[in-house]
């Protein structure tokens, strides 16, 4: 095997390949084909193992975090795990690894079991219902010294250190204020709302948003909400 360091995207320029292909391939994960797996072998033996990074020496100790993402059909969740696990390859020469579960946000139980399960790290981020079995996880990870992160929606009244996302019920009162300067009264006197039945606070948050400022500065209006929709956004997309 050569000398010279290279670093993830290296290998994954050199085999034709993502950077997520090739941290799957360095971690044996399942999914990658025989001969793309050996196109990145192939990279490694020519440009030399991405383990350890000219200039800066390995760590005694490495770090593990996990991710916990709706399981549901979802392109947007889909684009983040593969994003995850694009940025964290390029955190191996740290001893920094990840690992991504999908929960099934609509069993509450389940979900709340599986996330305790998922103690065998130093911090986890996660998306999660905001429900009371889920507080509970949380607070249990936490006192074992586990470091846990919301990521846009929050559980509030748990033990989480930080909410990482976006003010959701001010981004309802946009949706609301702009979809109603839209409408053309007395022409349009009517807003759909399609927002399924959750108990994600950010969506919650956000359609408390769009009521809001629709009672408060447009009381001509009316909001209609929908909560029968498909449990994918391609069969959202498609009404």
């Amino acid at each position: 095997m050569a000398l010279n360091i290279a670093t993830i995207s290296d290998i994954a320029r050199h085999a034709g390949v993502g950077t997520a292909t090739v941290d799957r391939v360095l971690n044996k994960r399942a999914g990658v084909n025989a001969e793309t797996t050996q196109k990145v072998m192939d990279a490694i033996n020519a440009l030399g193992e991405p383990t350890v990074m000219r200039g800066r020496p390995r760590q005694k100790s490495g770090f593990r975090f996990a991710y916990v993402l709706p399981e549901a059909q979802s392109p947007f969740f889909d684009k983040m795990e593969r994003l995850i696990a694009q940025t964290a390859g390029e955190f191996r020469h740290q001893h920094i690894t990840e690992v991504t579960h999908r929960l099934d946000a609509d069993d509450p139980v389940g979900f709340a079991a599986s996330l305790a399960r998922i103690g065998d790290c130093d911090g986890i981020a996660l998306v999660a219902p905001d429900l009371p079995a889920i507080k509970l996880a949380i607070n249990e990870l936490v006192r074992s010294g586990v470091h846990v992160v919301t990521l846009f929606s929050d559980v509030a009244g748990s033990m989480r250190e930080a909410f990482i996302g976006a003010d959701n019920r001010a981004a309802g009162r946009t949706a609301g204020l702009l979809l109603a300067r839209m409408a053309a009264p007395p022409e349009r006197d009517l807003l759909l709302l399609l927002s399924q039945a959750t108990r994600m606070s950010g969506e919650i948050e956000r359609r408390i948003g769009f009521v809001q400022v629709i009672e408060e500065r447009f009381p001509q209006l009316k909001v209609a909400r929908q909560i029968d929709l498909p449990n994918d956004e391609t069969g959202i997309a498609s009404m």
